[in-house]
Parts: structure tokens; sequence; C-alpha cells
């Protein structure tokens, strides 16, 4: 029964933060097509009821696995690693840089230039690169049903770290 899987097992897929997304979305429209609510119109209303509720799973499962961010705090959620975003520390050092930066925003949007912007994105993109460099180890390191606790909030400092570089973009874009 779909709803009692975890969203990689309904894919058939390792529990990875890398995965295969080629492989995730065959297996999305394999399932869609198995499930669609119209191929139940002759089933009983159990049975209609069930194909609904299994096509809003699977439609939910592959939302969170085709997006890396959303599939890092699913895993991190599975493995019982809490946290509250906005709530979190981070490193000293990275917030400085963000406050950097949300300063150049602030600039920008008072006295909009391309070049302004430009130069924000560069330092953003810089930021995230090292940044998905520092923890890649991490993240190949990461095994499904690893219970590795100094892994999990490593892979939690990178997730909370990736949801604040995301809201800058998205005030920078705004």
């Amino acid at each position: 029964m779909i709803k009692d899987k975890n969203y990689f097992e309904i894919f058939d897929l390792p529990i990875s933060i890398e995965i295969d997304i080629k492989q995730l979305t065959q297996a999305y429209y394999k399932l869609t097509m198995q499930y669609h609510p119209d191929r139940y119109t002759l089933k009983t209303p159990e049975e209609q009821a069930q194909a609904i509720d299994n096509t809003a799973i699977i439609n939910e499962a592959y939302r969170i696995l085709k997006n890396k961010q959303s599939r890092l705090k699913y895993i991190l959620m599975n493995s019982d690693v809490t946290f509250e975003e906005g709530q979190e520390s981070v490193p000293q050092e990275f917030l400085m840089d963000m406050m950097d930066i949300n300063e150049g925003i602030m600039e920008y949007k008072m006295e909009p230039d391309e070049e302004g912007k430009n130069k924000l994105i560069k330092q953003l993109t810089a930021i995230e690169s090292g940044l998905n460099e520092e923890f890649s180890p991490f993240i190949t390191k990461f095994k499904s049903n690893n219970n590795d606790n100094e892994l999990l909030l490593a892979l939690k400092d990178y997730y909370l770290r990736n949801q604040y570089i995301k809201n800058i973009k998205n005030n920078l874009n705004g």
C-alpha cells in the first residue's frame, strides 16, 4: 500500500540526497498512469477513493523528491532531526556574509541597476558554490538508514544555510 511507504520506496529509489531525477520521473509517470482515478471508474467507491489517495501521495512524493532542498528536508525529518527554520543558528561568518549581501540588496532596491544586481548574484553564487564544496563529503557519505548523528547535524546545517541563501535570492528577485 502506497501510504505505508516512505517517498523513496514509492519510486523504488535508495534513500539518498543525490538521486537520479530521470529514474524518479520515469517511475512517477508509470505510477500516475497505474493509479490514475480514470482507471478506477468501474471499481468500487472504496477503490476509487484509494486511487485518489494514492495519486495525491504520488504527486506529493514526486514534488518533494524532485527538489534537492525539499528532499534533504524530508530526509532530515524522517531521521528525527528536528529544527525550526528561522530559529536555528548558523555560523557567525556565514551570517556576516549574508548581512553584507542584504545591505547590498537594500542599496540595489533603493537605486536599481543591473550591474549591482549582477554583483550580488555573483556573491551569492560564490557562497553557494563554497557551501556545496564544503558539504560535498557529507552528502557523499550519507547513505540510507544512516544514523550518524554528527553527519545528520552537518546536513541540517547545510540545509539551513541553503534555505537562507534561497530566501535572500527571493528577496533580491522579489
